[in-house]
């Protein structure tokens, strides 16, 4: 493992260094899909005395795969993109239609989580004890919270866009209320993309963060990471195995579903009973509660889909269930040339909020949540319809020539 770990790390030295930012795309896969997704659940695996051993190394084994696929697009994949001339722009901004946009995103933010508190019977659930409100109340009133996380995602990024913040202390300041919020939506993960979409926007706007200190803030953010956890769920006193376990679900329920019996590919079936996802249960009322990668769930957890808390799987396990290994690397491979695509795009069009914030969604972290084909399509039209009614693009002589 240790041999592995050293091969990876230098492959995506390299890269970074052919790049120049070690903000990308292959350094958030070694420290997030391989580090704490795979090499931490295995060494928490043999810790616990793990009676499966040999399946545990096969995890390993395709996610090795699954890092091959994806490394060889990020690395060697050329994408030839168009270079809008939005690279040449600096924007300036409608601060009347600005501050008209701001106040309304946050009046519907406050008018959402009141229909969340009130629709869902979590009432002040929600503020005194948000997780507890999160995983008890959430259900039947999804949407709005839904739409908080996706106006405050929204909006913290056209402030920051619109203000510029060169300091630190700026960027906290900034920052803080939202991550406040999201503290009072129950989700970490809605703390944390505040934080996320924060440090891309310091090294790609203000100042590049180096190796070292990119190192430091991880070790920062899973510290908050805990301490969050411990004050939203756990408590204190089994911190380090909650948080252990906590990145190690994906790894235990893949590995059981490998170890059993039941395992026949399904050769596109659960690939194609998966677009029952962007089916309305509202429009359709029968649709199924177990469809592509939840028919793990339906064998392993029966019932657990309908509850609406299913565990986490690995995202190429739906690629592996319909063409096994093959299935993985493919997987690995395409969703390599999507993130190198948008890297590139992004690396020529800093200065537009809805490159930046596609780039982030899908080559850093999933700072939108659930966020199904038709919502995104929905979201980032909305945002570039924002973006045109608060700024005007002024392009200087360069980009008129």
């Amino acid at each position: 493992m240790i041999v592995l770990a050293i091969i990876l790390s230098l492959i995506v030295y390299a890269y970074t260094k052919k790049i120049g930012t070690v903000v990308n795309p292959l350094v958030k896969f070694l420290m997030w899909d391989f580090l704490l997704y795979s090499m931490i659940p295995l060494v928490f695996a043999e810790m616990i005395g793990d009676e499966t051993g040999k399946i545990s190394k096969i995890i390993l084994y395709y996610v090795v795969f699954y890092f091959f696929g994806y490394g060889s697009a990020i690395f060697f994949f050329d994408c030839k993109i168009y270079k809008h001339h939005i690279e040449s722009a600096r924007y300036v901004v409608r601060l009347k239609n600005y501050k008209f946009i701001i106040v309304s995103l946050a009046v519907f933010i406050f008018i959402f989580y009141i229909c969340l508190m009130l629709q869902g019977g979590g009432g002040l659930m929600w503020i005194k004890n948000p997780r507890a409100a999160y995983i008890e109340y959430r259900a039947g009133v999804g949407f709005f919270w839904l739409l908080i996380q996706w106006i405050s995602i929204i909006l913290f990024t056209f402030i920051i866009y619109k203000n510029r913040p060169s300091s630190i202390m700026s960027l906290v300041v900034t920052s803080l209320p939202f991550m406040i919020l999201g503290y009072f939506s129950g989700s970490k993960a809605n703390i944390l993309s505040f934080i996320v979409i924060s440090i891309v926007y310091w090294n790609f706007n203000v100042a590049k963060i180096s190796i070292v200190n990119i190192t430091l803030i991880s070790l920062f953010l899973l510290s908050l990471f805990a301490i969050v956890l411990g004050f939203q769920s756990v408590g204190f006193e089994q911190l380090g195995f909650n948080v252990s376990n906590y990145f190690s679900e994906n790894f235990f329920v893949s590995m059981k579903y490998l170890n059993d019996e039941f395992y026949d590919p399904g050769y596109g079936v659960f690939l194609l009973s998966d677009l029952w996802y962007y089916v309305p249960r509202a429009i359709f009322p029968d649709k199924p509660y177990e469809y592509g990668v939840l028919m793990v769930h339906k064998v392993l957890f029966p019932g657990a889909a309908e509850q609406g808390n299913t565990p986490g799987t690995y995202e190429w396990l739906i690629f592996y269930l319909d063409f096994a290994l093959l299935g993985v690397i493919i997987y690995g491979f395409g969703k390599g040339v999507w993130h190198s695509l948008l890297f590139k795009t992004y690396l020529n069009n800093k200065s537009s909020p809805v490159i930046f914030l596609l780039f982030i969604q899908f080559c850093i972290f999933q700072v939108l949540a659930l966020l199904n084909f038709f919502a995104m399509v929905f979201i980032f039209i909305f945002m570039w319809m924002l973006r045109k009614f608060i700024f005007r693009n002024v392009f200087n002589d360069f980009a008129k020539k």
